[in-house]
Protein backbone atom coordinates (compact mmCIF):
# COMPACT_ATOMS: atom_id res chain seq x y z
CA UNK A 1 0.00 0.00 0.00
CA UNK A 2 2.78 2.40 -0.89
CA UNK A 3 1.03 3.83 -3.94
CA UNK A 4 -0.53 6.81 -2.14
CA UNK A 5 -0.08 10.32 -3.51
CA UNK A 6 -0.30 13.69 -1.84
CA UNK A 7 -2.36 16.36 -3.52
CA UNK A 8 -3.21 19.86 -2.44
CA UNK A 9 -6.13 21.86 -3.76
CA UNK A 10 -9.48 23.44 -3.12
CA UNK A 11 -12.58 21.26 -3.11
CA UNK A 12 -14.81 22.41 -5.95
CA UNK A 13 -17.44 19.68 -5.74
CA UNK A 14 -18.20 16.56 -3.75
CA UNK A 15 -19.90 14.15 -6.14
CA UNK A 16 -20.50 11.40 -3.60
CA UNK A 17 -19.81 10.89 0.10
CA UNK A 18 -20.64 7.93 2.34
CA UNK A 19 -20.83 9.15 5.96
CA UNK A 20 -20.53 5.60 7.33
CA UNK A 21 -17.11 4.76 5.90
CA UNK A 22 -15.78 8.06 4.54
CA UNK A 23 -15.64 6.91 0.90
CA UNK A 24 -15.73 10.06 -1.21
CA UNK A 25 -15.57 11.15 -4.83
CA UNK A 26 -14.58 14.81 -5.12
CA UNK A 27 -13.19 17.29 -7.64
CA UNK A 28 -10.29 19.53 -6.65
CA UNK A 29 -8.92 22.69 -8.21
CA UNK A 30 -5.12 22.49 -8.07
CA UNK A 31 -2.30 24.84 -9.04
CA UNK A 32 -0.92 24.20 -12.48
CA UNK A 33 -3.91 22.23 -13.76
CA UNK A 34 -6.58 23.74 -16.03
CA UNK A 35 -9.08 20.97 -15.37
CA UNK A 36 -10.37 19.71 -12.03
CA UNK A 37 -8.65 16.68 -10.52
CA UNK A 38 -10.93 13.83 -9.39
CA UNK A 39 -9.99 12.17 -6.10
CA UNK A 40 -11.55 8.89 -4.95
CA UNK A 41 -11.16 7.08 -1.65
CA UNK A 42 -11.63 7.33 2.08
CA UNK A 43 -11.32 11.06 2.68
CA UNK A 44 -13.28 11.46 5.91
CA UNK A 45 -10.36 12.71 7.99
CA UNK A 46 -9.10 15.09 5.32
CA UNK A 47 -12.49 16.61 4.59
CA UNK A 48 -13.35 16.97 8.28
CA UNK A 49 -10.15 18.87 9.01
CA UNK A 50 -10.57 21.09 5.97
CA UNK A 51 -14.22 21.98 6.60
CA UNK A 52 -13.98 22.43 10.38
Amino acid sequence: MDNLSKIRGQTERITFSNEENGFTIANLKTKGEKELVTVVGSLAILLTKTLA
